[in-house]
This record gives C-alpha cells, sequence and structure tokens, in this order.
C-alpha cells in the first residue's frame, strides 16, 4: 500500500512538473527585443476594429488580441508594447490610462487635434513609461499606448504612423 502511494505521489509530481516545463517554454519571451528588430525586415498586416473604426498596421511578430468593444492589445512575448484604449475618464483612472497627467504636446492623429502624454502606467505592482496619443472619439477618448524605455522604437512610430480613422 505504501509503495502504490509513493509511486503515486512521484507519478503525479512528474507530470505537474512537465506542465510547468511545457507552460514555461511555450511563454518565453522573445530572444530579440522589440525595439531590436528592423521594421523593413518584418511581415506587415492590418488591424481593423468593425467596433471602433480604426486600423493600423501592425508587424507580424506582435499578436492582437481584440475586445468586443473594439480595444486591442498587440502582445510580443509576455509585454504589450503596443495598445489601442477606448475609455471614459472615470474608468481611465480606474485602470491607470492617462487621466491625471499633464500632457506633454498638442498632436494631431489622424487629422484630429488631440494630446501626448507620457507616464508611469502601473498594473499590481508593475509599472512601465507608456506613451499615449489621445484624441476625443465619439464622447470617449481613444488613445494610441506604446509602452518604451524612450521614444518610440522603429516599429512602433511605423505602427503611429499607420493609425487610420475609417468612418465616424
Amino acid at each position: 500500500m505504501i509503495c502504490k502511494r509513493f509511486y503515486a505521489k512521484r507519478i503525479l509530481i512528474q507530470a505537474v512538473s512537465l506542465g510547468a516545463v511545457i507552460v514555461i517554454s511555450g511563454c518565453q519571451s522573445p530572444k530579440t527585443a522589440l525595439e531590436n528588430l528592423n521594421a523593413s525586415d518584418l511581415t506587415w498586416a492590418t488591424y481593423t476594429s468593425d467596433k471602433l473604426n480604426y486600423s493600423i498596421a501592425y508587424s507580424t511578430v506582435l499578436a492582437p488580441s481584440g475586445s468586443e468593444h473594439g480595444e486591442v492589445l498587440f502582445k510580443y512575448g509576455w509585454g504589450v508594447p503596443v495598445r489601442v484604449r477606448f475609455t471614459n475618464e472615470a474608468e481611465g483612472k480606474k485602470t491607470g490610462a492617462w487621466f491625471g497627467n499633464e500632457p506633454t504636446e498638442k498632436i494631431k492623429l489622424n487629422g484630429r487635434n488631440g494630446e501626448k502624454f507620457i507616464y508611469e502606467h502601473y498594473e499590481g505592482p508593475f509599472g512601465a513609461r507608456t506613451v499615449s496619443y489621445v484624441i476625443e472619439y465619439r464622447g470617449k477618448f481613444l488613445g494610441v499606448e506604446f509602452r518604451t524605455d524612450g521614444e518610440l522604437n522603429e516599429i512602433q512610430q511605423r505602427m503611429l504612423d499607420s493609425f487610420r480613422i475609417t468612418a465616424n
């Protein structure tokens, strides 16, 4: 009886260990940092939100994850270097968006007047420097957000330049 328990416990430990290895190996961060990739060497596609009527070009090294509300996260490994956010002020303050920060400059996003914000965005204990380009849109705010330690990298800049509102 003791022998059966020992082997059952051993098999369980091995199965859990194998599962952990599979999960970790499948979720590893990419070997090359996004800012070290050359945008012209990458394949590009277009993400379109039918809900909010915008489009944005993105490198296929990023994995878009859209929401039912029209927002999208562009994932790279474990990170989210680019996000399109659609929010009102109350919800934006709860989620740590640009609200409460002073704009750094006036901008145009697809020909529309807006503001640029640079701030620390926190999700739990972790913070990331965020550069957001924000316009008023449909009674709320639409922002294209970039997580970056400095200026936008080549891929992020190309995405910002490609952003288009396709209808009102």
